[in-house]
């Protein structure tokens, strides 16, 4: 280990934490110095499916590990109402911080989150990976050139068997998840839409189904973007079909299509010139993750390329989508400060 390691705690050891695990300890400038969960039993797990985190020591809460360890950063992959208190005390005791989405559950608290990262002088980042896949790089690429001109028109779809496959869970508890469908794999799609577009969503009309929950299930969005573009929105959160995620842009020089399955697995990727044309998208750019990228710019190797304003943004959209359910009008998205 290089004298230059960073000194990395993990804050929440369930599954999601079974995908940044793994790629911690592949890379020789982090050492995983704490653990902490409220379960022992999910530790043990975590240490079970990965031999190199035998000896690190255990913590029941993120305070104990902050206070003990002292590590340079943390990455936590709790459930979302969490989020906030264990950001905030991870900023105040001078680390970096990467969460898993959502940045936190409201506009309030992911407002003063940033403050606190401001005051901190630290990184604050949010783990939206798709940002660090080829494709949807290469779509934020091309139409940051101009390749398909004026973004005029963007839809996205996203359906999977949220409703049945998390039933009795955290989830689908407002007090823990935050909200529903919307807030949890709904996030990655809204943060896909303006990461690709470089545009914000300024207002939404939307209509939801929540079934015999308490949260949001299925529901669609028409909205408005800051350019006068439209775009239409569906997640479908009790599809009795294999999960899958598509998303179109249309352009007045051209089109860009990508279906997804699997969650993060890109099945088809589409670009067309403004005849009609496909256009030979060649080699994509590099694959990386949200890990890397923090280890990399904490280190001064690169920027970040998912952060805190970017999920707060993500917060201002859901905010207005749930306003808009409940009211049935079009609402605004109220934004402040720079992305």
């Amino acid at each position: 280990m290089s004298m230059a390691a960073i000194r990395m705690g993990i804050i929440g050891c369930g599954n999601f934490m079974s995908t940044h695990i793994p790629r911690l300890l592949e890379i020789d400038d982090v050492e995983i110095v704490g653990l902490a969960d409220p379960s022992a039993a999910s530790i043990a797990r975590m240490k079970e499916r990965n031999p190199g985190l035998q000896g690190v020591p255990e913590f029941a809460s993120h305070q104990e590990l902050l206070r003990d360890i002292r590590p340079d950063a943390v990455e936590i992959g709790s459930p979302h109402a969490l989020h906030f208190e264990q950001i905030v005390d991870s900023l105040d005791a001078g680390c970096h911080v990467m969460t898993e989405k959502p940045l936190v559950c409201t506009v309030a608290e992911g407002e003063e989150a940033l403050r606190r990262r401001e005051r901190a002088g630290t990184i604050l980042m949010v783990s939206y990976q798709r940002r660090y896949s080829p494709a949807h790089r290469y779509i934020h690429e091309q139409i940051k050139a101009g390749a398909i001109g004026r973004v005029q028109f963007v839809t996205g779809l996203q359906h999977h068997g949220w409703y049945w496959e998390q039933r009795g869970q955290w989830r689908q508890d407002p007090e823990l998840s935050g909200g529903g469908q919307l807030i949890d794999w709904g996030s990655h799609l809204m943060d896909c839409v303006m990461y690709a577009t470089g545009l914000r969503i300024s207002a939404v009309m939307t209509h939801e189904n929540r079934y015999d929950l308490d949260v949001d299930v299925d529901m669609t969005i028409s909205a408005r973007f800051e350019n006068g573009a439209i775009g239409s929105f569906a997640h479908v959160g009790n599809a009795a079909a294999p999960a899958a995620e598509d998303m179109g842009f249309y352009g007045s020089e051209g089109t860009l299509l990508l279906r997804g399955v699997d969650y993060n697995t890109v099945d088809e990727l589409r670009h067309y010139d403004a005849r009609q044309e496909l256009v030979d998208v060649g080699e994509l750019p590099a694959q990386s993750s949200p890990d890397h990228n923090f280890v990399d710019a904490i280190l001064g190797r690169d920027q970040v390329h998912s952060s805190g304003e970017g999920g707060l943004d993500v917060l201002r959209v859901n905010e207005a989508c749930w306003e808009s359910a409940r009211t049935g009008r079009e609402v605004a998205v109220s934004y402040s400060g720079g992305r």
